[in-house]
Order: structure tokens, then C-alpha cells, then sequence
């Protein structure tokens, strides 16, 4: 994001780009494939549905959002806008974990039947 958010020269700007996709492109597969261990086969169904739901949510939210931003404020603000999600995602997330007594990068446990 940093790459992007400095425009020091447009090729690098791409790479910055491509880096963030390289490095956000296997967390919402990842987090579906993990969710059986981490909610129990009872549940998956269900909360995966849930994690399809939010996820286009998000999307439109985060996207309509910066685009009245952008009408507004220009499309300089692309670099912070992506630094501030990113920072509210890592907030959340430790909120979360920390809300299920679970430490940050733990391994999940499988839940008995």
C-alpha cells in the first residue's frame, strides 16, 4: 500500500498493487476452508453463508464509499483510504480473537462432536 500511497514512479505504484493482491489473494479462501474446524461441522453451512454475505457487503460498502469520497476529496485518497481499512481490519480482528480468548496466531482447535 505504502508503494502506492507514495506515487514515486508508476511502475512501482503497480508493483505495490500487485504485492497487495499477492498478499490479500488467499485470505478469503483461506478463511472459508478454516471455518468446518473453527465453527464445527454443525455450523459451517450457515456461518459460511454469513461469510459470503458480509463479504459482498463489504465490497459494495468499502467501494461506494471511497468512490463519494473520491467525487468529494480526489483519487489521492486511495492510498490512505486502503491504509485506514487495512488498520480497521487488523483492529477488528484483534478484538475478535481477543473476545474468544484465542491469541493471535494460534493454531484452531478442533471442537469435539
Amino acid at each position: 500500500m505504502v508503494l502506492f500511497w507514495l506515487n514515486l514512479a508508476p511502475w512501482l505504484s503497480l508493483a505495490g498493487i500487485a504485492l497487495l493482491g499477492l498478499a490479500l489473494a488467499p485470505m478469503f479462501p483461506s478463511l472459508i476452508a478454516l471455518t468446518p474446524a473453527r465453527m464445527g461441522p454443525a455450523h459451517a453451512a450457515n456461518t459460511i453463508g454469513f461469510q459470503i454475505a458480509a463479504a459482498c457487503l463489504g465490497g459494495a460498502v468499502l467501494v461506494s464509499s471511497f468512490g463519494l469520497m473520491a467525487d468529494r476529496f480526489g483519487l489521492e485518497l486511495l492510498g490512505p483510504f486502503l491504509v485506514g481499512v487495512a488498520t480497521l481490519l487488523a483492529v477488528v480482528f484483534e478484538i475478535l480473537e481477543r473476545s474468544t480468548g484465542r491469541q493471535s496466531g494460534a493454531a484452531p482447535t478442533e471442537r469435539p462432536s
